[in-house]
């Protein structure tokens, strides 16, 4: 079957696609390819290891994982010698590339953040005396969002959230709409007589094109080109050793963004906060009222005198509230007990794997 009848079937309800306004995502009927590139092969979340494997693609600022941008480079070379190229597309320039999932993780916290210091925080600012306390309203919040948006990094990038740019897998061509305001560009790349040569050119250096926007080149990590173009970088790979050499696991960010979002609203709560109102009775029975200072410890002495061990039972908190877990507060204190004394004798992996067991249970049990 000719690439263009491929793309063609792959690309039937093109027809009808006015009708779903919610097709703006690469191959988004289906969760597992929206994940591509997001997970690892146990499905933890992962993103490129930003300052050593992505690198701006040539004749543009968009960045790519390096090898995807090497692949890409080439294929443009050889674009570039075509008589009759694709209407619209003269040459290929990257228009959309590798977006940072850290910097649409911070936007969305101060957005979540936000709420909650107007919501929580300023309806309870005089009698907030301590960063315990600030902590304490804080984690309650973000227990009542968690069912609603992700809180943790990890959580974020899984989601619908983050784009699949995250990957620094995909580069785009043209910028065009995924939904139904970019129809006519889909068609007119179907309809052009050199859009066979374009697909086999993209498979041939180890690209896919997106199902509903064929000017969404995605690198295929199964396809032996693409690993060739990574194994200049790691010596022989495969798919699971590009994830293992080109991404970082997201989780490991965890606690510190939370931590750090958390301290940054208490430095807003210090710098707005910083005196109250003090009432007494005078001898003659008048009401008189002062402003008096509040004396608060800065907010990096606050933070880590309230312990590693008060902020990772925070992260506990919240990794059951995402899961929707329910369990009473003796049996979370007792299992955290365990689970952070794994943490400090055998490090953070191990404590991680027995809060996926005994609290959250996303995996089989074997502690018993």
């Amino acid at each position: 079957m000719k690439a263009r009848q491929r793309h063609i079937e792959s690309v039937k309800y093109i027809g009808i696609v006015q009708f779903d306004e919610m097709m703006s995502s690469f191959n988004n009927r289906s969760s597992s390819k929206f994940l591509y590139g997001k997970v690892d092969f146990y499905g933890r979340a992962v993103a490129p290891l930003n300052h050593t494997a992505i690198d701006v693609v040539s004749n543009s600022d968009k960045p790519a994982l390096n090898f995807v941008a090497d692949a890409f480079n080439d294929m443009a070379a050889e674009y570039r010698g075509l008589i009759n190229p694709i209407e619209g597309v003269p040459e290929l320039v990257a228009k959309r590339g590798y977006t940072n999932p850290l910097y649409l993780y911070d936007d969305q916290m101060n957005f979540v953040m936000s709420a909650i210091y107007s919501r929580h925080i300023l309806p309870q600012k005089n009698r907030i005396k301590t960063f315990k306390q600030f902590v304490e309203i804080v984690a309650s919040a973000l227990e009542g969002y968690a069912i609603q948006v992700p809180i943790t990094y990890s959580k974020f990038v899984k989601s619908s959230l983050c784009p699949i740019h995250s990957s620094g897998l995909v580069i785009e061509v043209m910028e065009e709409n995924h939904d139904v305001l970019g129809n006519d560009a889909k068609l007119r790349m179907l309809d052009s007589p050199s859009f066979d040569t374009y697909s086999e050119m993209a498979l041939r250096y180890g690209f896919v094109l997106a199902t509903h926007a064929p000017w969404c080149l995605v690198a295929n990590l199964n396809s032996p080109k693409m690993q060739e173009y990574a194994s200049q970088y790691v010596g022989l790979t495969n798919y699971t050793e590009i994830m293992e050499k080109f991404y970082y696991r997201c989780r490991g960010f965890d606690l510190d963004k939370l931590r750090g979002a958390v301290e940054d609203m208490y430095e807003v709560f210090l710098s707005n906060e910083t005196e109250v109102n003090k009432f007494a009775i005078c001898k003659d029975g008048t009401l008189r009222q002062k402003r008096v200072t509040i004396e608060r410890s800065p907010t990096n002495v606050a933070s880590n005198l309230y312990g590693d061990k008060n902020w990772f039972y925070f992260y506990v908190r919240i990794l059951a509230a995402q899961a929707e877990v329910e369990i009473p507060k003796s049996k979370l204190d007792r299992l955290f007990e365990n689970c952070y004394s794994l943490l400090i004798k055998h490090g953070f992996e191990r404590s991680m794997d027995y809060i996926e067991r005994k609290i959250i249970k996303t995996k089989s049990d074997y502690y018993r």
